[in-house]
Order: structure tokens, then sequence, then C-alpha cells
């Protein structure tokens, strides 16, 4: 029983060891625009009123509102437009390429020696010597590295437009 609970907890380490390397950053933009404000509906509503009680010879009470103070209140339509832009980065684990070029060195030609023409004087002749270079005995070799990266970049783009409805005192009243 404990084998097979910690097999399965190793088995899910070795799985999101992976998934965090393919890590990804996310970056969300809002941009919401209100349009103008377009006046649908208006009305005038009390906002002081008096009341009274009126009691006729029957004992029948009516209740009598008399408005005092009117303000006028609008229906108002905002248009909105949202937009949303969400990029998401996708990093990849570094990929890296490695070249090996081996270049091998120009044979070297080994030039003769000069001879000499023998002939009998009564002086030693002068040696001539040719000057030589010795073969390398390398081989030279170019190394190209080339780290690749690759990152894919996806970007959604959601545009939202809506209208809002709403109830406002006139804004005169707010002076």
């Amino acid at each position: 029983m404990r084998r097979s609970i910690l097999a399965l907890a190793a088995f899910g380490f070795a799985i999101s060891i992976p998934l965090s390397a393919n890590a990804a950053d996310t970056y969300v933009q809002r941009n919401v625009v209100e349009g103008p404000p377009a006046v649908v509906d208006s009305w005038m509503q009390p906002s002081y009123e008096r009341v009274r009680e009126n009691k006729d010879s029957e004992g029948n009470s009516n209740v009598v509102r008399e408005p005092i103070i009117m303000e006028r209140h609008e229906r108002v339509v905002v248009p909105v437009n949202e937009t949303q832009t969400t990029t998401t980065v996708y990093k990849q684990p570094v990929a890296v390429t490695e070249t090996k070029r081996y270049v091998a060195t120009r044979p070297v030609v080994r030039k003769k020696r000069a001879s000499y023409r023998r002939h009998y004087v009564a002086r030693k002749p002068a040696r001539r010597y040719v000057a030589r270079r010795p073969a390398s005995s390398y081989v030279a070799t170019k190394v190209v590295k080339r780290v690749e990266q690759p990152t894919v970049i996806e970007r959604t783009d959601r545009v939202v437009r809506d209208q809002v409805i709403y109830t406002r005192p006139h804004p005169a009243l707010g002076m």
C-alpha cells in the first residue's frame, strides 16, 4: 500500500516537471470606452410633497398628496465598448544545437633539397639550405553553437459592445 502511494506521488511529480518547463506568461490588457449618453425618457418626480388626510361625513378618509418641489429624472443609455486583449507567451525549453566542422590543414609539400653540382675545387663548396616549415600535426576544428529558444505567442482579442441603461436625476440638480 505504501509503495503504491509513493509510486503514485513520484509519478505525479515526474509529470509536473515538464509542465513547469513550458510555463506561459499571460498578459491581459483591458480597455473600456464609454460613448456619449443618450436620454431615452424624462419625467418629473416629486422630491418634497405635502400629505393631507380628509375625512368626509361618512367617515371615509382620503389621502391627498400635493407635490411642492418637483425634480426632473431621466433614463439614460450609455454605449460601452470593451476591448480585452489576452497575450499568452509560451516559453519552450532551450534547445542547443552544436555543429562541429573539422577542416584539415592543407598538406605540406616538402621541397626537395637543392642538389649542388659536384665539381672538384680546392675549396669546400658552400651548402645551400632550403627553408622548410614543420607539418602541423593537429587538425583545426571549428565549433558552431546555436542556441534556440522557440517562443510561441498567442494573442486573443475580445470586443464586447454593450449598452448600460440607468436612471439618474437631471444633471442641473447637482449644481
